[in-house]
């Protein structure tokens, strides 16, 4: 037995050791959870623009008939049903999003209804769930008219309890009328909201062309709108939003000179729901010195409009101030913009006319649905209508047959057949009648439910006006279903003419093409650090605080008005602004550098020590590449400074990527590479080529088949470095030509 046991201990100690990147494999595994995440919960689906939570507390409110025409329900009660049925993720984010749907500020087709405190636009919170009370606003029944059992697919709940519709049945473009913000583990969905009169003018031009250009798209949506006003200027931005689904929205509120004081009266959607901290923000940089021509910011927004007074100082022209506070102050801002969408359960940044294409594809679907299903339930009931009008000729036959029966199942199954079997009748006429009988499942069934005093009452000339009237309806049905295109165009007229009836869905966002105000948000230069864990997540830290910091990436003193950027494995080169990184605590846990950098699912910022370049004064430095298949080269950082935010940084051969970037510096005499099978070369810096960003680079040495290289090190001819857990000393290693094969790594 003790042989068996040692036997088996030998086989397993003997088993290969298999190399991993813990790092890589961590940020391998985080992109599937956030890929997780942001289906579960973070982001919108295309179809129907709700995420998961929305769609959950809208069908509870449905299925448990919490409708408008009904008494409100408290909260906590509705929040409950979501929890524990659908929804088992804490009842805080149910109750939120719940809040948010009530906003006006938030939607402009309000979907859910709440009677109490749901807070207010200048930011105070609502009441607890407990004193609130909701129900589904009419919008949202008549946006989801057409949801039964046949217009959208069921799956079951978490706990297959149940069963919940994997989409509500909207034909509205409602994802770009209410817009959405959603974040999660590398993912992020930014959507402005747009004017729902013009948004529905603009798919329904779509849904009429198909082959329309997006110009023309752009031209009836107009760009962003805002229930809270304000203004989007620079609109370029907002038509590379419309084209690609990525860029930056520019927008500023509106403001007033009134003798010596400057109002606001509309602000960005920046700061919806934030009034009270921008005010206690403004008097605070006031009272600071920040905003140097003001004496007094006072708040007077209430349920009427927004109304903020800022006092100007003594002598100090108000044109003047509020220069200074666009520039200086929230007022005007950016956001950054992505049409991230879950599409066939993936997570897809799509663009203005592939989101009317998966849209008007689903409404399609969706009206083709719904009316089969209505068209099948009136063709039962022609059915049904057909039979009880043959019954008309054939009362006697029939009642016989019912008092003969000894049970429905008898009686029903010679409707059917007209196979009598043993039973006897009253008369041989009555039995030759019914040995003739073929009624349908749902005809006889019709006929047994009918009670006998009512059969004998019959109408038959009620009956064929009754079936004529479906025959009719089944008619249009067919119609429908047969052109469905033309159904949905006739909602979204009929939605269009509801809209401009009311004066509140007038436009109330001014678009300008271009600054000509000339207002520019001050980037106030400062010194900061930042911090790169192995998990690939960054902090921008003072540099005092940075210095506390032992493990990780650091890039330190870096002037937050310049430039950044980092290589991602797919060989491109991404920056961004040192100042938009934001600021960060020491316990923050900071934001993902691939989301930073709006990386595609799979590709992964190259992060290590050396790997960023700041666009300072410094632009003679040299920056190394190596790819997994062993191609090197050495690139100016002048070629990396363009004004574009993403460029290639490197070509890439099939299945290779981009796995190792530095910067050279003149102590760096030597490149080591090893790789996955064991084996390692050494070559000097001054035999790799320096060649431009767009070539693939230069072969080192032949790798054995599948290997690829796994480790980099940048090194002197006295340092030591550590190779499969082994430390070798550079010296000991033979500097090779670039061409001569790798070698076995010395036991």
């Amino acid at each position: 037995m003790a042989r068996k046991v040692n036997k088996k201990i030998k086989e397993l100690v003997e088993v290969e050791s298999i190399k991993v990147d813990l790092a890589k494999n961590f940020l391998e595994d985080a992109i599937i959870y956030g890929t997780y995440v942001a289906t579960e919960r973070a982001l919108p689906d295309v179809r129907d623009g709700l995420k998961p939570v929305a769609r959950r507390i809208l069908y509870t409110m449905i299925r448990s008939g919490n409708t408008s025409d009904k008494a409100y329900r408290k909260s906590a009660l509705q929040v409950g049903k979501v929890m524990g049925e659908l929804h088992p993720h804490g009842d805080s984010s149910i109750y939120e999003t719940m809040i948010k749907m009530s906003h006006y500020w938030n939607c402009w087709l309000i979907l859910v209804s709440i009677k109490g405190n749901n807070g207010n636009l200048s930011g105070d919170v609502a009441a607890a769930q407990r004193y609130t009370e909701t129900r589904l606003n009419l919008w949202s029944e008549k946006i989801f008219s057409l949801f039964n059992k046949d217009s959208v697919d069921f799956v079951d709940n978490y706990d297959n309890t149940l069963q919940e519709p994997t989409v509500l049945p909207s034909l509205l473009p409602l994802l770009l009328i209410n817009g959405t913000f959603g974040i999660s583990v590398g993912f992020i969905s930014s959507i402005p909201q747009h004017n729902p009169i013009q948004a529905i003018e603009s798919y329904l031009l779509y849904c009429k062309k198909k082959k329309v250009s997006l110009d023309e798209l752009i031209e009836k949506l107009e760009g962003p709108d805002f229930v809270t006003g304000g203004e989007v200027f620079e609109f370029n931005k907002m038509r590379e939003f419309y084209e690609t689904g990525e860029s930056t929205m520019r927008v500023r509120g509106k403001t007033r000179i009134e003798g010596n004081s400057v109002i606001i009266y509309e602000i960005p959607t920046t700061l919806a729901g934030g009034i009270i901290a921008y005010s206690n923000d403004l008097q605070d940089k006031i009272a600071e010195g920040g905003i140097s021509l003001a004496s007094k910011v006072t708040d007077y927004t209430n349920s009427k409009g927004v109304y903020i007074e800022v006092q100007a100082k003594d002598g100090v022209n108000p044109k003047e101030l509020e220069k200074e506070l666009y520039a200086k102050t929230a007022l005007q801002g950016s956001r950054a913009l992505r049409f991230n969408v879950i599409e066939d359960e993936i997570p897809t940044v799509t663009n203005l006319i592939d989101y009317y294409e998966s849209i008007h594809n689903f409404g399609l679907e969706v009206i083709s649905r719904y009316y089969n299903g209505e068209k099948t339930k009136l063709n039962d009931k022609a059915e049904v209508l057909e039979g009880l009008i043959q019954v008309m000729d054939l009362i006697d036959p029939v009642i016989d047959l019912i008092r003969s029966s000894s049970n429905r199942s008898e009686a029903q199954k010679v409707l059917m057949t007209g196979e009598l079997g043993g039973l006897k009748l009253k008369t041989k006429k009555n039995e030759k009648i019914v040995s003739k009988f073929n009624f349908s499942e749902i005809q006889s069934n019709a006929i047994l439910d009918t009670k006998l005093s009512k059969l004998s009452k019959l109408s038959g000339i009620e009956l064929e006006k009754d079936l004529n009237k479906l025959k009719k309806e089944i008619n249009k049905l067919n119609k429908i279903i047969e052109d469905p295109n033309k159904e949905l165009i006739k909602v979204l007229n009929s939605w269009i003419k509801e809209l401009k009836s009311d004066p509140y869905f007038s436009r109330k966002t001014k678009i300008t093409n271009n600054d000509k105000i000339g207002f520019t948000p001050i980037i106030t230069k400062r010194k900061t650090s930042i911090i790169i864990n192995q998990l690939g997540y960054l902090k921008s830290l003072k540099p005092e605080t940075a210095l506390t910091i032992e493990e990780g990436m650091k890039f330190e003193n870096l002037d937050s008005d310049l430039d950044i950027g980092w290589f991602s494995s797919d060989g491109n080169f991404n920056k961004v602004l040192i100042d938009s990184l934001g600021s960060h605590n020491l316990r923050d846990k900071g934001v993902s550098l691939s989301a930073t950098l709006k990386l595609p699912q799979g590709i992964y910022p190259i992060n290590n020590q050396g790997s960023a370049i700041v666009f300072d004064k410094n632009t003679d430095e040299e920056i190394v590449f190596v790819s997994e298949l062993g191609k090197v080269k050495i690139v100016k950082k002048s070629e990396f400074n363009s004004s574009r935010k993403k460029i290639q940084g490197t070509k890439l051969g099939k299945d290779d990527s981009l796995m190792f970037v530095s910067k050279l510096n003149n102590s760096i005499k030597f490149l080591v590479l090893s790789t996955n099978k064991g084996e390692i070369k050494k070559v000097s810096i001054k035999d790799l080529p320096k060649i431009s960003r767009s070539s693939k680079g230069v072969q080192v040495g032949a790798l054995l088949k599948g290997d690829r290289i796994s480790s980099v090190n940048l090194v002197s001819e006295k340092d030591t470095i550590s190779i499969g857990g082994k430390k070798i000393k550079v010296s000991d290693l033979e500097t090779s030509s670039l061409s001569t094969r790798f070698k076995k790594v010395k036991e």
